[in-house]
């Protein structure tokens, strides 16, 4: 399954490519050599970028070209049917040309592509500046090279300062860590795949092209027999957590995060930190997960608590239902028992 490279010598045009009817465009971009094609060969399970391909411009890898095109690949892999991928590379002193300006904009999903060792640097984020008057939706950010980090708490220090200095900009935030050899195996084994992250990015994308495909983020379709279930789950559970609201004496951020659709509920819906409490209990229960799993067990219920700066963060994940119930609070020890008192209860209805 090697793709088919159209490339020719002295390239300079720009690809024009209108997006595919049928397809989701995914555009990767980044700084050059942070790892953009890494990340679309972790998600396709193999080596399908190809390397050194001359010239400037995207690359575009799509199931089928419509027409023979320079910088423009072809694949046959089945689990990326249904996703356009455009490649493209950006340096903070060069402003982006009208035809970048038309590509961005014909994004349904934008995923910038950062270093771990050196993640959201100056440069980064003047870039993701300019792409944000462009886009306006929630972009994720894929912190490449994780694999080169000393340990899982260095992961997770960056994880938090992520979380601060973005202050919600992107909607995921992945750690890949995608060597070759890891990507090899992962065409054959599961295991590798979702270690270099690659089957959590696929997830992320499916349910995009789900989001897409319904034409809102908050459509009221539901895909599954179990819909009225889940409304009258999502009814309990915000009446508990608006009465645990009610009772903390002093301020407090609650909520439930459904993972298939990626939508936020919480009785205080507009608060500024609800973006990046979700991001954190995401990362909190991955890092908890992969913990788990390197010491040999498997986790479906995953209960995190977290002290930092002054606050309390406490939640449960439910991988299975795929659902996440959190509370954030001040982080006195008085208010922290009445918390942890109060959530627990709560929890065990995720």
């Amino acid at each position: 399954m090697q793709p088919n490279d159209h490339t020719r010598s002295n390239i300079t045009q720009f690809p024009t490519l209108p997006p595919k009817d049928d397809a989701m465009r995914v555009l990767i971009m980044g700084e050059v050599k942070a790892g953009k094609s890494t990340l679309i060969n972790a998600v396709a399970r193999q080596q399908i970028m190809a390397k050194d391909m001359q010239g400037s411009g995207p690359i575009f890898l799509r199931a089928d070209a419509p027409v023979r095109a320079a910088r423009v690949l072809t694949h046959d892999v089945a689990h990326l049917r249904g996703l356009e991928f455009v490649e493209l590379a950006c340096e903070q002193e060069n402003p982006f040309s009208d035809a970048e300006c038309a590509l961005i904009a014909s994004a349904d999903l934008v995923i910038w592509v950062s270093i771990a060792s050196q993640a959201w640097r100056l440069s980064e984020q003047l870039i993701c500046d300019r792409i944000a008057k462009i886009v306006t939706r929630p972009m994720i950010l894929a912190v490449s090279r994780a694999d080169k980090l000393r340990s899982q708490t260095d992961i997770e220090k960056i994880a938090g300062r992520l979380h601060r200095d973005t202050d919600g900009r992107f909607e995921d935030i992945v750690f890949l860590s995608a060597p070759p050899h890891e990507i090899a195996q992962s065409m054959t084994q599961d295991y590798a795949w979702k270690a270099t992250a690659g089957q959590k990015l696929h997830g992320l994308l499916m349910r995009a092209a789900r989001l897409t495909a319904q034409g809102a983020v908050h459509s009221g379709a539901q895909e599954d027999s179990c819909a009225a279930d889940r409304v009258a789950w999502v009814a309990g559970v915000q009446q508990k957590l608006e009465n645990v609201s009610a009772r903390l004496p002093s301020a407090v951020v609650t909520g439930m995060i459904l993972h298939d659709t990626g939508q936020v509920i919480s009785p205080q819906d507009g608060h500024p930190d609800l973006m990046k409490l979700s991001q954190m209990c995401g990362l909190w229960s991955e890092a908890q997960t992969r913990l788990a799993q390197r010491q040999g067990g498997a986790r479906s219920d995953i209960l995190s608590e977290v002290s930092m700066e002054g606050y309390y963060l406490i939640h449960h994940t439910d991988r299975l239902r795929r659902r996440t119930v959190f509370l954030f609070c001040g982080a006195d020890m008085q208010t922290r028992i009445m918390a942890r008192t109060l959530f627990m209860p709560i929890s065990k209805m995720a």
